[in-house]
């Protein structure tokens, strides 16, 4: 996704200038607060894929075990490579509760801590990542909520038929009839789909107002050199 205003637009001296005005100042601090509002209701949508890919992931690895095994011995092979890849993983055991026989448990407070250490932070990296890209990019106004809404749309419904055709195709027994799996594996589908709705919204709200206090609320005008091209 593209950063909610066009970072590259300030490059122009006129506008540089600009930015040291307190009114300019204010918008640029309420357009960043936005952008990082916008990644903290975004994370949740990809996570929320990200656990139902992971799901779909070992239902394909159960029909088609000889494929997944392949995939799985260079996998580890990959990582006995590059140690470095698993020593960035949080040990399991720095949020769970050990019991005194050892045993390691897991309740609210933990998962809770866990959630609020690394939702800000994850969020933070997003944004100053699209920021870097958006480096990169011409500045161009946020995009429709229609077309956002589509793509999650099309990620709902590929989501669904690859369980579907891995059901149908699988030659491993299931149990129970056909009817309950399908049911299964639409809630899998419309789930995420649900809380994409949710933070596609918010952010094409947060992108629509950082783009209003940065370049619609500009001095510069359709004329001037330094405005930014939004076509």
């Amino acid at each position: 996704m593209s950063p909610p205003f066009p970072v590259g637009s300030y490059r122009d001296s006129k506008r540089l200038v600009a930015l040291h005005q307190p009114s300019h100042l204010v918008r640029l601090v309420l357009a960043h607060a936005l952008g990082y509002l916008k990644w903290t209701q975004t994370l949740p949508m990809i996570m929320g894929w990200a656990m139902v890919w992971t799901v779909l992931a070992a239902f394909l690895l159960v029909n088609f075990q000889s494929e997944a095994f392949t995939i799985l011995e260079a996998s580890e092979r990959f990582l006995d490579r590059y140690p470095w890849i698993v020593a960035l993983l949080p040990a399991v055991d720095e949020f769970g509760t050990t019991d005194a026989e050892g045993r390691l448990y897991f309740d609210g407070d933990d998962i809770r801590g866990v959630v609020l250490a690394y939702w800000g932070l994850l969020s933070a990296v997003l944004y100053i990542g699209a920021l870097i890209i958006g480096q990169f990019r011409p500045p161009r106004p946020p995009s429709g909520l229609g077309s956002r809404l589509r793509i999650a749309g099309f990620m709902s419904a590929g989501t669904f038929l690859t369980f579907l055709v891995a059901y149908v195709i699988s030659s491993e027994p299931y149990h129970g009839g056909p009817a309950g799996w399908v049911l299964l594996f639409a809630a899998l589908s419309i789930l995420p789909l649900a809380v994409s709705l949710y933070a596609l919204t918010v952010g094409w709200i947060c992108d629509s107002a950082a783009h209003v206090l940065t370049d619609g609320g500009s001095d510069t005008g359709p004329d001037d050199p330094g405005a930014p091209r939004t076509g």
